[in-house]
């Protein structure tokens, strides 16, 4: 029997994080396809355990390099998705900084 959502993709912004992982957990636990984003996908240490995920979990799993401060490179990640939620922005501690927003 196919996963309940596997013709669904959701696109989910930094995924890496705690937070970021426990959404991409349960959206693969319910057989979604989900395209993360990730600073850097060689980094094994921020990326390793979203690999194990994928391969424990009914759904699929597909990590996108992107810089938010990059015109364009989120344009992959959301085309043709069903959802998208963004979970990344680019302010520490609530002070402003250059660049600083939300998508």
């Amino acid at each position: 029997m196919a996963p309940q959502h596997a013709s669904q993709v959701v696109a989910v912004t930094g995924v890496s994080g705690y937070i970021g992982s426990e959404v991409v957990k349960q959206l693969l636990e319910k057989g979604y396809t989900v395209r993360g984003t990730v600073r850097s996908k060689s980094n094994t240490g921020k990326v390793q355990h979203l690999l194990t995920l994928s391969d424990a979990l009914p759904g699929q799993l597909e990590l996108f390099e992107a810089d938010l401060l990059k015109a364009g490179d989120f344009d992959n990640v959301v085309r043709g998705a069903d959802f998208v939620l963004q979970r990344l922005e680019r302010c520490w501690q609530g002070r402003h900084q250059e660049g600083c927003g939300y998508l």
